[in-house]
């Protein structure tokens, strides 16, 4: 044999020879058992020694209808030290189930190996290839109250149990706390009801309570305890109770015949009530008798086959005492049930009836039903166990535990839902109420202003907001608001000046981000309604130049002024003759209406950005912040909103003439002929339909509803007025915008002033043109009145002085225009002066008093006009010369401020004819001075 032959023949020897678990080189070492006690026996680290069953389940079980199929369980083993171990399998088990040879009912029956819950009896050995544990057949029979605990074992350890409720099919759950007190079963009293009253003498009254459903022989279906009279012990039945003579029965018996024949007719219900089996009692009818059969076509009792019954003359009456069980039916919430578990401070249940302030807690409640129904009898909440709540829609304004106990958070109302686990019956009856706020006092370094702040420099507002209880309010989602946001912009809760000029800051909690509410219950517990802040003037002092765009509803063109320039205009030529034209506050875009496009110039570079042939007609408003545009179409008789992008976001019917927006761009209000139409972004349209047009319209500052002008001056609240509906949450019906102030003054045009305290009008007229001052007092820092609620027609107080345009002669009003700072405002107009020349009617507010401004050359009306943003020029486009005029305005250390012509601008915008137009389109942008 060769050396490597031999080599090979030595290594397979030794192969076989050496043990496993040896080495060549040596033995190997098993690792010591660890024992859970430290010594050397015992329990062992690393061995099962906890198991934990679903951990969702574990404190309020899982609750199923009889038939239903729970979740598959899952379980976890720990050992002694807490560390993760595995296990190869659990078995699970459950105190009711499946025992092979019982004819017991079952109701909670196990699949062992999933843990999953048969409402019932699982399928065992069905044959045909259906698996085992697949189809559950509920239980013939309905026990009183049903409870199981499931547990999985696993290598000898048990884990924690889960409880099981098995109970009939959940048709419907009712959020709302028990009425009476949570009695569940039944009690036997004595007594008798009376042909005449429906009183019910009881023995004893313990444990009885008003709303509780009651039944007897002797008393009407869905009967209701309506009082206690613990000093006679009776009980006065719900109103709907037909009280019989059950209690007494009068008859006569035939010798002979076990029956009692009851004397009457079919009208006269003398049986009702009396029920197969009861006790009767009588004059010749032997003891423990009971009535077998009633006939009530015949009015005949057939008693007993036992009975004796002893032979009493023809015509002789007896009277028979009837002492029956009574049944008092609990009709209870989830509060009162045993086997629920009880939230920590046994809060008080919430009634819905109540707003609670932030940071209070109420225990929600709720009723369970089967049978399609919610009467007493079918009220089957203890039998299900724990109830899930929850809010929909409004999240932050509760906040729902584990327990059922809400805690009030940001103001507003919400829908509440309440759920079972796993039988999926559900009910969105609930509500929940935390309270509004009634008053929100803004201040700025402690002041309340008018205040001044210098360009460029920031400064921050404080808002202390407290609820109807003088709870404060935390956290609150405040809109704050700046009624020139071009110019004195507010972000958040500061205010930082861009351009010089005067602005009037608010806060408002604005439903949809404030105080909501579901759209059924506006104004129900105060949610779902706007709350505005006082006003704080800001003063921004100096200078600013302007660019002035100049066109005509004659002309193609559009004329652009840069006054910080000396560089002169050039027209711009437009796609179409415009009939109407805006800016929006950033001063970045004019939108110009017509009848074949809507046409959009860049404000920045002075070029046509856009043509838009989808959208025509006139341009009535665009929105503060800029996104939307208000425009309406004759044609087709609508009103549009339109967003900058050229896409139509809403519409309705109608033909608009003016609008006017909340500083916010949440609501904006159009009047549209013989309708008023209202957008608000929580609301969505409101149409009001009037008997007399409005003309135009003003939202009041701070902004709390709009005035408009027309026949009557009519102010609207955005307060509603509404009705309530009972229910559980009541109902509202709701008039969004109700007349709260109603004037017999004519206006054309209209205008608030900036300080809030004025509503200017002007009227048209041959030597009788007049300007109305309405002196305003707004409710602002008012809280809505609660639904319900009715808004008068003196909620906003006012008074009117009017004064006569002198030397006027005005066919049409065409705009009046206060300034920022409500120190002047203009009137313009189209027509004639009687003196030679024109005249700008100049009215001051404060002083009450009128003046006019002599138009220089031969101008003969102002027909337009717009402001500087530094309130010191004033731009008026007038007929008879075509020119555009500057009316310089001063204002003094002390007395009225005063306005001259010093200026005018000639546009020469030229018709097709190439003949020069009147500039009666205006629109302006302010630009910071340059030298």
């Amino acid at each position: 044999m060769s050396p490597a032959r031999r080599f090979v023949s030595l290594a397979i020897l030794l192969f076989f020879a050496v043990p496993f678990g040896l080495s060549v080189t040596g033995c190997k070492h098993a690792l010591a058992i660890q024992y859970c006690n430290g010594g050397d026996s015992g329990p062992e680290v690393g061995q099962i020694a906890t198991i934990t069953l679903s951990p969702t389940l574990a404190v309020y079980g899982e609750s199923l209808n009889y038939g239903q199929i729970g979740q598959s369980l899952s379980a976890s083993a720990q050992d002694c030290k807490g560390n993760s171990v595995s296990a190869s399998s659990y078995t699970f088990s459950s105190t009711d189930g499946y025992i092979a040879g019982s004819s017991a009912t079952i109701y909670a029956d196990i699949n062992p190996k999933t843990g999953q819950i048969c409402a019932g009896t699982w399928n065992r050995n069905t044959g045909g290839g259906v698996a085992d544990y697949t189809t559950c057949t509920a239980p013939a029979t309905t026990p009183a109250n049903y409870l199981a605990y499931v547990t999985a074992t696993a290598n000898g350890a048990t884990s924690n149990a889960i409880p099981v409720f098995i109970h009939p099919t959940a048709t419907s759950i009712a959020i709302a706390p028990a009425s009476g007190s949570c009695l569940v079963g039944t009690t036997s009293v004595t007594g008798s009801t009376s042909a005449t009253s429906p009183l019910l003498p009881v023995s004893s009254t313990t444990g009885l309570a008003v709303g509780q459903g009651i039944s007897a022989p002797f008393v009407p279906t869905n009967t209701t305890i309506a009082a206690i009279n613990t000093a006679t012990n009776t009980l006065t039945l719900s109103n709907n109770a037909t009280a019989t003579s059950a209690s007494t029965v009068t008859g006569s018996t035939v010798s002979g015949s076990p029956t009692i024949t009851v004397p009457g007719t079919p009208t006269t219900p003398g049986t009702s009530g009396i029920g197969v089996g009861e006790s009767i009692s009588g004059p010749g009818i032997p003891a423990n008798t009971t009535i077998t059969a009633v006939d009530q076509i015949n009015f005949v009792l057939t008693l007993s086959n036992n009975a004796t019954v002893t032979t009493v003359p023809a015509g002789t009456f007896q009277t028979f005492t009837l002492t029956l069980p009574v049944t008092v039916i609990g009709n209870p919430t989830s509060n009162c049930c045993p086997l629920a578990v009880t939230a920590p401070g046994n809060p008080a249940p919430y009634t819905g009836t109540s707003c609670l302030s932030q940071g209070a807690t109420a225990q929600l409640v709720a009723s369970v039903y089967a049978n399609g129904d919610t009467l007493p009898a079918d009220n089957i909440t203890c039998k299900v166990g724990h109830l899930n709540f929850a809010a929909v829609g409004a999240t932050n304004v509760v906040t729902i535990d584990e327990n059922g106990v809400a805690t009030a958070n940001q103001p507003g109302s919400a829908t509440i839902t309440a759920s079972i686990s796993n039988s999926g019956s559900g009910s969105t009856a609930g509500f929940f109420s935390t309270c509004p706020p009634t008053n929100i006092a803004l201040t700025s370094n402690g002041s309340k202003g008018p205040i001044a702040v210098s360009l460029n420099n920031s400064q921050p507002f404080s808002a202390v907001v407290t609820d109807k209880n003088g709870v404060t309010i935390n956290g609150l989602s405040l809109e704050y608001e700046s009624t020139f946001q071009q110019t004195i912009p507010v972000s958040s809760n500061t205010v930082q000046p861009l351009f010089p000029g005067t602005a009037t800051v608010t806060a408002v909690c604005q439903p949809g981000t404030c105080n909501p509410s579901p759209f059924s219950q506006i104004g129900y517990q105060g949610n779902g309604t706007a709350l505005t802040s006082n006003g704080i003037v800001v003063n921004a002092a100096g200078t600013s130049s302007t660019v002035l765009y100049i066109g005509s509803t004659s002309s193609q063109y559009l004329y652009p002024v840069d006054f910080t320039t000396n560089q002169p205009a050039t027209l711009l030529k437009l796609p179409y003759v415009p009939n109407s034209m805006v800016i929006n506050q950033s001063g970045t875009e004019i939108y110009l209406g017509s009848s074949s496009a809507l046409m959009t110039v860049s404000a920045t570079n002075n070029t046509l950005a856009s043509t838009n042939t989808n959208i025509v007609g006139q341009v009535i408003s665009v929105s503060p912040d800029g996104t939307t545009l208000i425009t309406t179409d004759s044609a087709k008789n609508t009103v549009t909103l339109v967003n900058t992008s050229g896409a139509v976001t809403a519409s309705y019917g109608g033909v608009a003439t003016r609008a006017s927006w909340s500083p916010d761009s949440q609501t904006v209000y159009i009047t549209a002929g013989n309708q008023l139409l209202i957008h608000n972004a929580f609301t969505s349209w409101t149409a009001i339909p009037l008997t007399t047009a409005y003309t135009d319209v003003t939202v009041t500052v701070p902004h709390i509803g709009a005035y408009f002008a027309g026949p009557l001056l009519d102010g609207r609240s955005y307060c509603p007025s509404n009705t309530l509906t009972a229910g559980n949450p009541p109902t509202t019906t709701n008039s969004f915008y109700p007349i709260a102030d109603e004037k017999a003054i004519v206006n054309e045009r209209i205008a608030a002033t900036n300080d809030g305290a004025h509503i200017l009008g002007a009227a048209p007229g041959t030597l009788t043109a007049a300007l109305n001052d309405l002196a305003v007092t707004l409710p602002i820092q008012t809280a809505c009145p609660a639904a319900p609620a009715t808004i008068a027609t003196n909620y906003f107080q006012s008074s009117n002085t009017a004064h006569t345009l002198t030397g006027v002669t005005a066919t049409d009003i065409t705009g009046v225009l206060p300034s920022s700072n409500s120190a002047a405002a203009f009137v313009t107009y189209t027509g004639s002066s009687v003196n030679p020349l024109g005249v700008l009617p100049i009215y001051f507010p404060t002083a009450g008093t009128l003046s006019a401004v002599a138009l220089s050359g031969t101008a003969t009306a102002p027909v337009s006009g717009v402001w500087s943003d530094d309130n010191l020029t004033f731009y008026t486009g007038t007929s008879g010369d075509g020119k555009v005029h500057e009316i310089s305005v001063t204002y003094p250390s002390s007395g009225l401020p005063t306005a001259t012509d010093t200026g005018t601008i000639s546009p020469a915008l030229p018709d097709a004819n190439g003949n020069t137009v009147t500039p009666n389109l205006l629109v302006q942008r302010p630009k910071k001075s340059t030298n």
